[in-house]
């Protein structure tokens, strides 16, 4: 009877993976694939006597698992936007293309974010990577200061680009901040 425990739980541990995953990267092939191996995994539970129910439940305990998974990921998507300073960039469009695809599979699974919260992961990223990139530009001045190399012209002009872009965008107070990292 252990044993037989046992397998279930790890049915139940492959049958939440696998909703996990078909959610995660809905392409065509993997999702042809995780099928098979749902239908394998749920045969397997039938046969231990699991009830449909609980495969109900266990199915809506991974699409739970894949909406924090795909929150996390939407405010790691929103970090790595704050560190662009063009968004119109390859870069840029990339991520935003990233952003909109998450926030995709968020309504599929009915947790579609609204505007003002897409605003406040947006907002908190934001100030994040501004207070990095404060820190980072005058680090970055003292060492023009130092020794004057094109490189670290390059990252100045790079540091200030994503300073101006999240300030205005999330509203921060630049202007105060730039007197500060230029004196």
């Amino acid at each position: 009877v252990a044993a037989e425990d046992e397998k279930k739980e790890i049915l139940f541990d492959r049958l939440r993976a696998e909703t996990l995953k078909q959610i995660m990267d809905p392409g065509w092939g993997r999702r042809l694939a995780v099928s098979f191996r749902m239908i394998q995994t749920k045969n397997g539970l039938l046969k231990l006597g699991v009830r449909t129910e609980e495969l109900d439940r266990v199915i809506q305990e991974g699409k739970e698992l894949a909406k924090w998974k795909l929150a996390e990921l939407l405010r790691e998507q929103f970090e790595e936007r704050a560190t662009i300073g063009d968004l119109s960039s390859p870069a840029g469009e990339l991520v935003e293309k990233k952003i909109r695809a998450t926030v995709g599979n968020l309504e599929k699974l009915g947790a579609k974010p609204t505007q003002e919260q897409l605003t406040q992961i947006r907002d908190r990223a934001n100030g994040k990577m501004f207070e990095i990139m404060l820190v980072e530009l005058s680090e970055i001045q003292q060492g023009i200061r130092i020794h004057e190399i094109p490189y670290l012209r390059q990252r100045e002009k790079i540091a200030l680009e994503v300073l101006g872009r999240v300030a205005k965008e999330s509203k921060i107070h630049w202007q105060e901040a730039k007197r500060l990292v230029t004196t």
